[in-house]
């Protein structure tokens, strides 16, 4: 095939025209966070199958998750959602585990299901979440109809979600979730 010189093009528009495109590539293939809202009691495994071992803790405990959490979710493959339970603990949770047809949760005082008699204060005006317990305010973010508040670290702190049989707050402190 012959090169045919365009005399239109510079050098500048060239240069112009390929910078833009590698910038288009790299914005359009960042992917925004992603989380799964766990339906049933259900546990996570080292590897996508559920003849593999199910993860254990430090306690050499496993890993269990309860309905309601959500989960970071890194990708999905063959009926498996690789999710991060806990800043920088990866492992799989079978798809089968998620919940389904998930409502935008209204503002409101929730009973935390995994901490017994605390309340989460949730609000929303003009789309900023936010949520307050202890004295302590947490901004939140919606993913899907899922909120997640984060604590000044920018880990998750508390989820809301509302599903089949009424909306759902979770904590993730380690105290509580035992995930490490």
């Amino acid at each position: 095939m012959k090169r045919v010189h365009n005399p239109n093009i510079t050098k500048k528009s060239a240069i112009l025209s390929i910078t833009f495109g590698i910038l288009s590539g790299i914005s359009f293939n960042m992917v925004a966070d992603d989380y799964v809202v766990v339906g049933r009691n259900a546990k996570i495994f080292d590897s996508p199958n559920v003849k593999s071992y199910v993860t254990l803790n430090s306690k050499n405990q496993e890993v269990t998750l309860i309905p309601g959490m959500a989960l970071k979710k890194l990708e999905s493959n063959n009926g498996w959602h690789m999710v991060e339970y806990s800043p920088g603990l990866r492992g799989f949770l079978s798809v089968q585990s998620t919940a389904n047809g998930l409502k935008i949760p209204e503002s409101g005082s929730y009973p935390i299901r995994n901490i017994k008699n605390k309340q989460l204060k949730v609000s929303c005006k003009e789309n900023i979440w936010k949520a307050e317990t202890d004295n302590k305010i947490y901004k939140g973010k919606l993913f899907n109809n899922i909120v997640i508040f984060f604590n000044d670290k920018n880990q998750p702190a508390y989820s809301l979600v509302e599903l089949e049989d009424g909306i759902i707050a979770i904590s993730y402190d380690n105290a509580v979730t035992n995930f490490f």
